[in-house]
């Protein structure tokens, strides 16, 4: 007999994975028993661990992902794990669902056998997995790799019993590519406002008189190095004001030789990564939060989750123009840029600098425009799911 439980798959670290903590700690408090089979971070040891009341079962993999071979050796070394992981586990807890995160989109097939058992498998597509490989390597549709993701996309949307998007323009994309809109249900990738709000909330250093801030992956997908060299254009002009950087990749050193090359020393601040509970305090200490990315087909689908943990901050927000994003947020809202135009960003942040005013509007209208989708009615909807397929 099936019960209470559930089995989230994920190729990525729990801990710093939001949208797949917020869901096992939603289940939780429900009174699920939630299993995770998640990636190993560096910083533990092997074997089984908790984090309140989750159970994390970690699989041991390197992640180098420097060549297109190199990612696909990953994705199918943690998929074999996770299969004969998952297989074991449903054995003893009878899961009645099994939550498997995407990318890649084939790691669903990791519970055909739970299936066969009696476990509904929702599918949560957290990305466009060809759109990701034509971008970061510069593939043509035609490309065989291309060619068997999309194939790979359709046997795994066919495979699961419910299939989760990010968001509606996902869904219609989606849709045009055969997964029935019925099928389907949005959740939004909405801030955890209980982790971000909750705990120590005292102030992690000393904070300077006006602090931009970014926190988020350091990656060239994320366009980071447009974002210091915009502030180095304008910093004469903010006397007052430094740039906060959180978060840590493989961005770093070439961050690191800008900084310096631009003497910001004194300025930028790269601080690291951070634990999801430290978050809340350190963006407590911002003023404006800025979101950016390098435009292609791929980032347009996106919406950077930092831009709803800025909004229930009370941090205005600068983002690059990305149609995703503004489906949701208004000009009203956010303070949007050119992508990849340091010019329009220096300008923006002089903007924002110099008007309490313009701050002040960005914040009151951001959270009226997040309401509809903050993270309590997601909570609901995924919760509702959830108890349906059980």
């Amino acid at each position: 007999m099936l019960n209470k439980s559930v089995c989230i798959v994920v190729q990525s670290f729990y801990e710093i994975d939001a949208r797949v903590r917020k869901k096992a700690e939603t289940l939780v408090a429900e009174g699920y028993r939630v299993d995770v089979i998640s990636l190993l971070p560096d910083n533990r040891k092997k074997g089984n661990y908790n984090i309140g009341k989750v159970n994390v079962h970690p699989i041991s993999i390197k992640k180098k992902r420097a060549s297109t071979l190199r990612y696909l050796f990953e994705y199918f070394s943690f998929f074999l794990q996770a299969s004969w992981k998952i297989t074991k586990l449903m054995r003893k807890h009878h899961y009645g669902v099994i939550d498997v995160n995407s990318i890649p989109d084939f790691l669903v097939f990791t519970a055909r056998i739970p299936k066969w058992m009696g476990a509904k498998v929702v599918l949560d597509m957290h990305e466009f997995m060809p759109e990701l490989f034509l971008s970061k390597f510069g593939l043509s549709e035609s490309h065989i790799v291309i060619r068997l993701l999309k194939w790979q996309e359709r046997l795994s949307f066919n495979f699961a019993d419910h299939v989760l998007v990010i968001h509606e323009p996902m869904q219609k994309i989606f849709a045009k590519r055969g997964l029935n809109s019925q099928k389907t249900t949005i959740i939004i990738s909405s801030a955890n406002e209980e982790l971000l709000k909750g705990g120590d909330q005292s102030p992690p250093t000393k904070k300077p008189e006006f602090v931009f801030m970014y926190h988020g992956t350091w990656t060239k997908l994320y366009g980071l190095d447009i974002a210091v060299r915009a502030f180095a254009l304008v910093q004469q002009k903010l006397p007052n004001a430094e740039f906060w950087l959180i978060g840590g990749g493989t961005e770093e050193n070439l961050l690191k030789e800008i900084i310096t090359e631009k003497g910001l020393q004194d300025k930028v601040r790269l601080i690291g990564m951070m634990p999801q509970d430290e978050i809340g305090r350190w963006l407590n200490m911002g003023d404006v939060g800025i979101t950016l990315v390098r435009q292609d087909l791929y980032m347009d689908l996106a919406i950077p989750n930092k831009i709803p943990e800025c909004i229930v901050m009370g941090m205005p927000v600068i983002s690059c123009e990305l149609n995703t994003v503004k489906h949701y947020f208004t000009e009203d809202a956010i303070c949007y840029f050119k992508p990849g135009d340091e010019n329009d960003l220096a300008n923006k942040m002089i903007e924002l600098y110099n008007s309490k005013q313009k701050r002040d509007l960005l914040k009151k209208q951001a959270l009226i425009e997040y309401e509809p989708i903050k993270w309590s009615i997601m909570r609901e909807r995924y919760l509702n799911l959830i108890n349906r397929l059980i």
